[in-house]
């Protein structure tokens, strides 16, 4: 009896440390949400106060890095980067919306967005949504495999 015990408590010892082992090896959501962020964006779709605002973009081009982003000059805004200080995080509430926020000087990039995965199957593109009060952006990831990179990508 007194072996059985210690049998029951060797494995359940065992089973605890494996638990912990898998839960502490998985990426949390923010991470995902991050990595999928993170790279070059071709910008498709632009829109400050529902006017479509892409011909005064200087480039159709942003950037996410970890922790800072890049951002192309509109009208009297100019570009920005890591050198400027831009600074972007991404929050989840409780029933999974994602939030993107950057944090800079130009006050039509500067917001809080919602956040919207998807694939577009004609292109063979993958694409974010970027949704404020104020401003729309689409845009799709540049050198990414459709096939590969787009595994779980709408989620």
């Amino acid at each position: 009896m007194l072996n059985n015990k210690k049998h029951i408590i060797k494995s359940l010892k065992y089973l605890i440390f494996g638990i912990l082992i898998l839960t502490s090896s998985c990426q949390s959501k923010k991470e995902v949400i991050s990595e999928k962020i993170i790279g070059n964006w071709a910008i498709d779709e632009f829109e400050i106060n529902n006017k479509d605002c892409k011909n005064d973009l200087l480039i159709n081009y942003f950037s996410f890095r970890k922790g800072f982003f890049s951002i192309p000059e509109i009208y009297k805004y100019p570009a920005e980067d890591e050198e400027d200080n831009t600074k972007w995080d991404i929050q989840i509430d409780s029933i999974g919306k994602i939030k993107l926020i950057l944090n800079c000087e130009n006050p039509i990039f500067k917001n809080s967005y919602q956040v919207r995965f998807f694939k577009n199957y004609d292109r063979r593109s993958l694409g974010i949504e970027l949704k404020s009060n104020t401003t729309r952006i689409v845009g799709y990831k540049a050198l990414q495999s459709f096939e590969y990179n787009g595994v779980d990508w709408e989620r």
